[in-house]
């Protein structure tokens, strides 16, 4: 038994709006401190449309957030189906939005509250400080936009995921799902996700031609699929997380196997840890690099659908598992998304959207102890959600839950500051 591309994005869809309701959590001690807010803001690039985050990162070079984005009308507009992607560049001082570059259009792709969320997978910034952006723009086919800062010029490339499959003339269908982008020294990229059954990987060069692609099985289920990694040393070498899901019809059955592979410039895999994890989408593993070199895996575990908790892995450098702890303890639903990064001081942090719309903000030192944290209710809208961090501060990206009263119910994009300890 096969599952493609689209039921991978119906499992997606089905997780978001319907994975979310009542929530318990481990009660954090009361002598741990509450983050403080610095500040927050709301931002938009169109005033009369809906508007979420997609990708975030935090460009050290120009000392500014970067967000890609999609504008949208609301489900009752009659051009419900049309959009915009765009990139913010933010100042992280204040919020101020200091550049606003439209990208592409977003056209026969459903751009709406529900899909929004999935079009833009990938937001990177280069040593010689372009932007590559990643996602399904006009016709909903998978571009690379490039966007040269220097020459103040930007350029698209389509492409299609396997060399070997699908090619723009052929007529078929492309299966492939591309899920983060990692960059590596050289101008080079690595995008990763998965085609058909299998994990996906595909290097590009600067220009957006393909250099080589490769497919792999990690775990024992039937649908392998890489949902996150980051480049390691100077040589090409990166880390990769992602889930093996057994399939039951169209959804996934309740446990799969998680992943952490260690490989090098040629894609091959060098080292590997497997482990039980949720196979939902909002539960599928992160990964971070503390500033001393130990890796951090965030994911979901869960012996059943309804029951599931986040936890907390570190392995060394070479992928020794150094220690596991818990999260957050469910007892009735699961998370439904998260994200994490290191901090400056060998610290990480987590930022979670938990039961369809409660924000959560945890800070960890090295060794996985909580030292502050943050809870917003009723504060986020569907699942995306974004994380950076910079010296001395985290900065947490999420769209708004839609305004009521004003004909065309709008969401924002809503940026918190908060100070790191």
């Amino acid at each position: 038994m096969k599952l493609h591309s689209l039921s991978i994005k119906v499992v997606f869809f089905v997780s978001i709006m319907f994975g979310h309701t009542n929530q318990t959590y481990a009660k954090d001690s009361n002598k741990i401190p509450i983050m403080k807010v610095l500040w927050q803001k709301e931002v938009a690039a169109d005033a009369n449309l809906c508007y979420s985050p997609n990708q975030v990162i935090f460009d050290k070079t120009t000392d500014k957030l970067l967000i890609a984005s999609i504008s949208f009308h609301s489900l009752r507009s009659k051009d419900s189906s049309e959009g915009k992607s765009w990139l913010l560049e933010v100042d992280p001082h204040s919020g101020d939005i200091v550049k606003r570059s439209f990208l592409k259009n977003i056209t026969g792709s459903k751009a709406t509250v529900i899909s929004a969320p999935l079009l833009i997978s990938s937001l990177t910034v280069s040593e010689n400080n372009d932007i590559t952006v990643v996602g399904k723009f006009d016709n909903s086919v998978k571009s690379i936009m490039k966007v040269n800062r220097r020459a103040n010029t930007s350029k698209s490339i389509e492409f299609y995921g396997k060399s070997n499959a699908i090619n723009k003339n052929s007529g078929g269908e492309d299966f492939s799902l591309i899920l983060s982008g990692i960059n590596l020294s050289g101008g080079n990229l690595l995008l990763i996700g998965g085609d058909r059954d299998k994990g996906l990987i595909i290097k590009v060069d600067s220009e957006g031609t393909r250099l080589w692609d490769r497919s792999y099985r990690i775990g024992q289920g039937q649908v392998d699929l890489f949902t996150d990694g980051l480049a390691v040393g100077n040589r090409g070498e990166f880390i990769i997380v992602g889930c093996s899901t057994k399939v039951s019809g169209k959804f996934p059955a309740a446990t799969g196997d998680d992943f952490i592979l260690q490989c090098n410039a040629q894609g091959d895999v060098i080292a590997k840890d497997i482990f039980t994890g949720n196979p939902w989408p909002g539960e599928q593993p992160r990964v971070c690099q503390l500033s001393r070199g130990n890796f951090v895996v965030v994911y979901g575990k869960g012996m059943e659908l309804k029951h599931s908790d986040v936890n907390i892995r570190a392995y060394s450098p070479d992928l020794k598992l150094l220690w596991e702890k818990p999260i957050v303890k469910s007892e009735e639903n699961k998370p439904s998304s998260f994200k994490i990064a290191a901090t400056p001081k060998n610290g990480f942090i987590l930022a979670a959207n938990i039961d369809f719309g409660n924000l959560r903000v945890y800070e960890y030192d090295e060794n996985g102890n909580q030292v502050a944290n943050l809870s917003k209710d009723k504060e986020v809208w569907l699942g995306n959600i974004g994380l950076a961090c910079m010296d001395k501060k985290a900065l947490v990206v999420f769209q708004t839950r839609p305004s009521t009263g004003q004909g065309e119910e709008l969401s924002r994009i809503k940026i918190i500051a908060l100070e790191l300890k």
